[in-house]
């Protein structure tokens, strides 16, 4: 049973619940459900929300009743989100990368803690992506605020944007399946622009995926990044150790009990002793 739950609803706080009529009852699994249910409040704002658990005497013999308490508190808002560190990007900008925002129209603004977590990554992929290899958040600072009853927040995130550098290039070593032309024509960043770390991973990509569809999956393909301090700029080597292609030895199916085989295999683009392709 869940008592003192205005807020939420019953059944989504036991969904949180493992423990289950029937099982063994024991202190550290009272304290995990406990845990389970505080990370469900938080997630919908209630940063001071208490929960605790008693057990009483059940029906059966033998059995108990076991009994969640919840002092819910007051749902926190935020009131404003703040910016530190930051010289070329904009406090505007950088709010528009995140999802812990003030209430909007299409906002509820409650702090949930596993947002802000995330924030702080897509505001380093923000920087990453134009130049700022280095660029992080430092910390959060959290600052709660109480009127009406009600929780207020102060979020201020502190970054370290870092030195801006330019792409220099990709080049490759060990290849000899494909001409460096080839590879080349595959990378679509250009050098004298601020390197952006996404177009490195998709171009890298493109590279082990015209390996792998053309039959060489036991490639070892691996990317070093190579800077230059005094330019401020950064290049990328592709090193390829090349194997020989694989070929599929053998297509097994298993549960179909009511479609034949040969009808399964009918549906299939490949066959045995084709090159494998992972497209």
């Amino acid at each position: 049973q869940v008592e003192g739950n205005a807020q939420l609803r019953t059944a989504d706080i036991l969904e949180k619940v493992l423990l289950k009529p029937g099982d063994l009852v024991s202190a550290s699994k009272l304290r995990s459900d406990e845990e389970a249910i505080r990370l469900l409040y938080l997630d919908k704002g209630y940063a001071d929300v208490t929960i605790g658990s008693r057990t009483e005497p059940g029906d059966a013999p033998g059995g108990v009743r076991v009994v969640f308490t919840v002092v819910e508190g007051a749902q926190t808002k935020i009131r404003e989100v703040r910016f530190s560190g930051n010289a070329w990007a904009s406090e505007s900008t950088l709010r528009s990368k995140m999802d812990t925002k003030p209430p909007s129209l299409f906002d509820s603004g409650v702090y949930q803690a596993s947002k802000l977590e995330g924030d702080r990554q897509k505001i380093a992929d923000y920087y990453a992506d134009h130049g700022f290899l280095d660029a992080r958040v430092d910390r959060v600072e959290k600052t709660v605020e109480t009127a009406d009853g009600k929780n207020q927040l102060v979020i201020t995130v502190y970054v370290t944007e870092g030195d801006q550098y330019t792409y220099a290039g990709m080049t490759f070593e060990g290849n000899k399946v494909f001409p460096a032309e080839q590879l080349a024509a595959l990378v679509t960043q250009r050098p004298g622009k601020a390197v952006s770390r996404q177009k490195v991973l998709d171009d890298f990509q493109r590279v082990v995926d015209l390996y792998t569809e053309n039959g060489y999956i036991f490639n070892v393909i691996d990317r070093r990044e190579v800077r230059d301090e005094a330019a401020k700029s950064v290049a990328y080597v592709v090193r390829i150790v090349e194997y020989d292609k694989a070929h599929i030895e053998r297509i097994v199916f298993k549960g179909n009990e009511k479609t034949a085989e040969e009808v399964l295999r009918r549906e299939l683009p490949i066959a045995e002793g084709d090159v494998f392709n992972r497209a």
